[in-house]
C-alpha cells in the first residue's frame, strides 16, 4: 500500500470502519514513520473528542451530535487525515465553548508560533529537523527550539538531549525519529503536561519530580502509550515487531496502554514487552544499578607516561548480578563508546593506555535471565600527565583480619577519598580514611584475600593477606 493510498483509508481505520484491506494499512503504518506518526495524531485527537464528549456537561442532544461527527461518513475516502483532524477539533472548541459550567481553560505553553515547547540541548553527529509542515529536513543547532509537530532524527553514532518546558529530558537514541506533541499548563492549577512520539528508534527519558499534582508527561509509540505522573526515569526502544520498555525508577507507577487495548502499571526496576499487535507480555524484575566506586566522580589522575599506565575502575556488587555492561566514551551521550564490554565477571575492569582527555564512564548489571538493567549515572573522570615519576599508591594499613566461616572482619585505613575493595567486594571508606566491615566471601575455608586501595590519583596499592580464622 502507497502513502496517498494510506491516507486516504486512515480516517476510516481510526474511526473503527471495516477495510478491505485492514492488513496491507496496518502493515503500511507500522512499516511508514511519517504515515504512523500521522495515525497517532489524528487518533489522539479523536479520543481528545471523545473524552471531551464523555466528561463534558452537555445535552444529550450536543453528547449524540459529537459521537455522530466522530464517525460521519462524509470522511471515508476523501478527506486527508488533517482535514479530518481540523473538522474534529472546530466541534472540540465548540463543545467546549457551549459547555456550562465552563471548565477551568488548559492554556498552551505555546500561544504564539515562535514560542518553543522544547529545546535541544545538546547533540552529536548527524542530527537534523523538519519543521511542522515543511518538507526539508535542516540540520539541528544546539539551542534550537522546537515546537508541536516538528520532528528530529538521528543517524548511526548520532543521538540529541531534549528539554521539555516542565524539565523532562528525553535523549534520542541513533537511528531514531521523534516528534513534539502538545505541551500545555493550566493557568489556574498550575499542571503541566508535556508529550512526544517515538515512530522509530530508541530513547531514553528522566521525568523530574512534580511540583504540582495532575502534571504528566505522555511518550507514545506505534504500539503504545506511556504515561507518567511523578518522576520517573527509564527507557523505550520500538520497531516492526514491538516496543521494549524498561523502567528504573518511578516515584509513582506508569500507566501504560497498548493499542490492543491491554493497560497496566510499571513501577521502579520492571520491564516489559509488547508486540506488533499490541499484546504485551509478563513484567518482569530488573536488576539494580550499580554506585560507581572509582574513580571518584571529577576525579584527575595523573600519569608521567599515560601510554603506558592503568585506570582501575571499581563499582559495588549488585545482589543477583551474573555480570556487567560497561561503557566509556569521551561525553556523556555514550552515542558511540570507546569502549563498550559485556560479559564483566568482576566489579572492577582495567584500562590500559587511556590518552590525555576526559573521559564519562558508566554501568549496568545483568542477572541470570540475560536482562540488563538501567546504568548508572555517568561519571567523568581525566588523564593527565604528571611531573616526576609514578602515581603516588595511597597507604594501605590493616589493624585485623578474622575469618568465621565465611564472615570477615576486616579493619584498617587509607588516604582520605581512596576506595578499598577485598576480593573485588567494595567496602566504606570513611571520611578519615578508616574502614571497618563484615563481609561475605564465597565460600568457608577461603582465608587469603586480596585487599585493594585505589587512590584519588588513581595510584593502586593491592595486599594479599591470609586471614585468621577464629576458633
Amino acid at each position: 500500500m502507497t502513502c496517498p493510498e494510506a491516507e486516504g483509508h486512515l480516517a476510516d481505520h481510526l474511526l473503527g470502519e471495516t477495510l478491505s484491506d485492514e492488513g496491507g494499512l496496518r502493515e503500511h503504518l507500522q512499516q511508514c514513520r511519517d504515515c504512523g506518526a500521522d495515525a497517532r495524531r489524528m487518533g489522539a485527537t479523536i479520543d481528545l473528542l471523545r473524552r471531551l464528549s464523555a466528561t463534558e456537561r452537555l445535552s444529550p442532544t450536543r453528547k449524540d451530535a459529537i459521537d455522530a461527527a466522530a464517525r460521519e461518513p462524509r470522511v471515508r475516502g476523501k478527506w486527508s487525515w488533517p482535514m479530518v483532524a481540523a473538522a474534529l477539533m472546530v466541534v472540540a472548541a465548540a463543545v467546549t465553548w457551549v459547555s456550562w459550567p465552563p471548565p477551568a481553560p488548559r492554556r498552551s505553553v505555546a500561544t504564539t508560533a515562535a514560542a518553543a515547547q522544547a529545546r535541544l540541548t545538546s547533540f552529536e553527529g548527524s542530527v537534523k529537523v523538519k519543521r511542522l509542515g515543511q518538507v526539508v529536513w535542516v540540520p539541528a543547532e544546539v539551542s534550537m527550539g522546537l515546537r508541536k509537530g516538528d520532528r528530529l532524527r538521528t543517524d548511526a553514532g548520532s543521538g540529541a538531549n531534549i528539554r521539555f518546558l516542565d524539565g523532562t529530558n528525553v535523549q534520542v537514541r541513533p537511528e531514531s525519529l521523534l516528534a513534539i506533541e502538545e505541551t500545555f499548563e493550566d493557568p489556574t492549577t498550575g499542571e503541566t503536561g508535556v508529550g512526544a512520539t517515538l515512530p522509530g528508534g530508541g530513547a531514553s527519558f528522566d521525568v523530574p519530580p512534580r511540583r504540582v499534582p495532575g502534571s504528566e508527561t505522555q511518550v507514545l509509540t506505534p504500539h503504545v502509550r506511556m504515561t507518567f505522573f511523578e518522576q520517573a526515569r527509564g527507557d523505550i526502544e520500538t520497531g516492526p515487531e514491538g516496543d521494549r520498555i524498561r523502567i528504573y525508577e518511578a516515584r509513582r507507577a506508569a500507566a501504560v496502554q497498548t493499542n490492543a487495548g491491554d493497560r497496566f502499571q510499571l513501577g521502579t526496576q520492571s520491564a516489559v514487552t509488547v508486540d506488533a499487535a499490541g499484546h504485551s507480555g509478563p513484567s518482569r524484575t530488573l536488576p539494580r544499578v550499580p554506585s560507581l566506586l572509582a574513580p571518584a566522580s571529577e576525579a584527575e589522575i595523573g600519569y608521567p607516561n599515560p601510554a603506558e599506565a592503568t585506570t582501575v575502575l571499581l563499582w559495588r556488587l549488585v545482589p543477583g548480578a551474573v555480570s556487567y555492561h560497561l561503557q566509556i566514551d569521551s561525553s556523556a551521550g555514550f552515542y558511540h563508546p570507546r569502549e563498550d564490554r559485556h560479559g564483566l565477571s568482576e566489579n572492577t575492569s582495567e584500562l590500559r593506555g587511556l590518552p590525555i582527555g576526559s573521559y564519562c564512564w558508566r554501568v549496568a548489571a545483568v542477572d541470570e535471565q540475560r536482562q540488563e538493567g538501567g546504568f548508572s549515572e555517568p561519571a567523568r573522570f581525566s588523564i593527565t600527565r604528571s611531573q616526576g615519576g609514578r602515581a603516588s599508591q595511597p597507604p594501605l594499613v590493616i589493624d585485623s583480619l578474622g575469618l568465621r566461616g565465611n564472615i570477615l572482619e576486616i579493619k584498617g585505613h587509607t588516604e582520605p577519598g581512596a576506595t578499598v575493595s577485598v576480593d573485588g567486594q567494595a567496602l566504606e571508606v570513611q571520611r578519615d580514611g578508616s574502614f571497618g566491615e563484615f563481609i561475605s566471601l564465597g565460600k568457608a575455608g577461603a582465608p587469603d584475600v586480596l585487599v585493594r586501595a585505589v587512590g584519588v590519583g588513581g595510584g593502586v596499592t593491592e595486599e594479599r593477606r591470609h586471614a585468621v580464622i577464629a576458633e
